[in-house]
């Protein structure tokens, strides 16, 4: 699904039962993300602060699931409200980072292949598995590719 909104660069969750998230987008504007009994809305008010929120205020975006459902995950809450998640660099994301250096194991040279997987079925004995789709799939090599890690022992 195609999102006109801005994506979100934040979400918090607010409440665990029944779910609730504050989020922000990229540009800074302030959502109110609500799931009560199947039914979703965002609302946009200018800061987290409810006190100051205008009780009129309607909501951007609402659906009903017809579920009536009292728990969604904030997953499925944004594919419905059709919203997504900026990519961001986070803190897993910086640890795995860290980690695959620390352990000398790229991510480039970690990566599955078919050739490599073909070895390792020759090698233990196991059947061959399914052709690759394509010729390229079939003949990608991650360790005829430079990854551009001067840690990377496979570095060519």
């Amino acid at each position: 699904m195609v999102s006109l909104w801005p994506a979100l660069a934040r979400v918090e969750p607010t409440c665990s039962w029944p779910p609730q998230w504050d989020a922000w987008t990229t540009s800074g504007q302030y959502l109110y993300l609500r799931y009560r009994s199947g039914r979703g809305s965002v609302t946009a008010y200018p800061s987290p602060d409810w006190e100051a929120w205008d009780p009129t205020t309607a909501p951007l975006i609402q659906w009903d699931d017809d579920t009536d459902d009292t728990d969604i995950e904030l997953a499925d809450f944004l594919d419905a409200a059709g919203l997504r998640l900026r990519l961001p660099i986070t803190w897993r994301t910086r640890m795995e980072r860290l980690l695959r250096r620390l352990v000398r194991r790229c991510e480039v040279h970690d990566a599955p292949s078919y050739p490599r997987i073909r070895d390792l079925e020759h090698a233990l004995g196991y059947p061959p598995s399914e052709a690759a789709p394509d010729l390229v799939a079939a003949l990608s090599d991650p360790d005829i590719i430079d990854c551009g890690h001067r840690w990377c022992p496979r570095r060519r």
